[in-house]
């Protein structure tokens, strides 16, 4: 119960930063919203893990995790999340990302070579349907004359970004702890994001709105301090692949936010959203079996 909890927490908390960085992208470039992001998330890591960042102890396999997971599965992703946000809806940007336990399968068998069941080829294809209904906007007709939006496709680079930072983390956190790992991973992204806005852009802080740092203060401490912590210690309870599938979750988070904040939804979000996440549930379900026979 304790897990399930931690794991909605988790997903509710990633689904409202679609609308965060919205508002942020509304008065600064992508660059600016997604260093605030990181320099807010950055201290509060801090100020959690101060008590035991003296227990931090360093390994070959803890340096390499924490350099491709900050630089490609953090900066990166973040890099194409927030560039995407400027030309896609929320919605839209938190579907594609729903494909990611797929994406992480994928990633994982390139990688890690672990094996691809069929229903899990099953599953892929099934959410793979639903993003495509998605960016035609549920018109089959469209496909004929269709052209992808480049929000929706740099969502989907950032969606296979973070598959990899996902494998990368099991691969080479080695005996890190979650938090610190998610401290050390988060900071070398913010590293990145400052020495990027030196050359792009020069920040007015001083200048944005009470609404702008209301969203850069949501995303930094709620989406993503409190969203990977829960997410951390729910996977250290019941295991990455139960898990996986509670991220699924986003969009629907994503899309009753969008309620509260007077937005727009259409019925294709509802039955595209639905598709995904069938997709996804055949591909897991099997899992969940098998584990529920094993307590057995």
């Amino acid at each position: 119960m304790k897990a399930t909890v931690l794991l909605i927490t988790a997903a509710a908390c990633w689904g409202l930063n679609f609308h965060f960085a919205t508002y942020m992208l509304q008065e600064t470039a992508f660059v600016e919203a997604a260093f605030w992001r990181y320099a807010v998330s950055g201290v509060s890591l801090l100020l959690i893990a101060l008590p035991t960042l003296r227990q931090l102890r360093w390994q070959t396999a803890s340096k390499k995790g924490v350099l491709l997971v900050g630089i490609i599965g953090v900066f990166a992703f973040n890099l194409f999340f927030f560039l995407g946000l400027q030309y896609t809806s929320p919605i839209n940007a938190a579907l594609i990302v729903g494909l990611n336990p797929v994406t992480t399968l994928f990633a994982s068998a390139l990688i890690l070579k672990t094996p691809i069941k069929r229903y899990q080829v099953l599953g892929a294809s099934i959410s793979l349907a639903g993003v495509a209904l998605l960016l035609v906007k549920g018109d089959v007709s469209a496909f004929s004359s269709f052209q992808l939006n480049k929000g929706d496709v740099f969502i989907f680079i950032a969606n296979l970004v973070f598959a990899l930072g996902n494998v990368w983390v099991r691969q080479y956190k080695g005996a890190l702890s979650n938090v610190h790992f998610t401290l050390l991973t988060q900071l070398v992204s913010l590293v990145c994001f400052a020495l990027v806005l030196a050359f792009v852009a020069s920040p007015t802080p001083l200048q944005y709105s009470g609404h702008f740092w209301v969203s850069a203060l949501g995303i930094g401490m709620l989406g993503t301090t409190v969203a990977y912590l829960a997410w951390n210690q729910g996977i250290t309870l019941i295991g990455a692949d139960r898990a996986g599938i509670f991220i699924n979750l986003v969009p629907l988070s994503t899309a009753l936010s969008a309620i509260f904040l007077q937005q727009t939804l259409y019925p294709y979000h509802a039955y595209t959203g639905a598709i995904i996440l069938l997709g996804i549930m055949v591909s897991q379900v099997p899992k969940l079996i098998q584990a529920q026979r094993m307590k057995e």
